[in-house]
């Protein structure tokens, strides 16, 4: 009975902590979606709007990387980093580009993050 409560007791807490990492995640992704859906498509922001996403991302990609799937991390880091990149350079038509492709990345990352909703 002992052995049956210590592995019932684990059983909680692996689930407790799989909860916890699918609101994190799904937070995290959320928040950084919603501050790339604020970016402008037709026109480069200044360089602190994405600089506040590039700062989400960095506080929060460690414990999103054990949860999420090395890929789509990279995606969306990549994709983040691309955007800062042609913001930088000042090009219109590459930086509207990346700002699709990061949109996407994130979504992805919000999906798998809590497939359910």
């Amino acid at each position: 009975m002992k052995a049956f409560a210590a592995a019932l007791a684990v059983f909680i807490i692996l689930a407790a902590a799989a909860a916890y990492a699918d609101r994190y995640v799904a937070k995290a992704a959320d928040e950084m979606l919603g501050m790339a859906e604020e970016l402008p498509a037709d026109r480069i922001p200044q360089a602190e709007t994405i600089a506040r996403i590039e700062e989400r991302w960095e506080a929060g990609k460690d414990v999103i990387a054990v949860f999420v799937n090395r890929n789509v991390t990279d995606k969306a880091e990549g994709c983040l980093y691309s955007l800062s990149a042609a913001a930088k350079a000042g090009d219109g038509g590459e930086y509207a580009v990346r700002l699709s492709q990061l949109k996407d990345a994130l979504a992805s990352l919000r999906r798998i993050a809590s497939p359910f909703g």
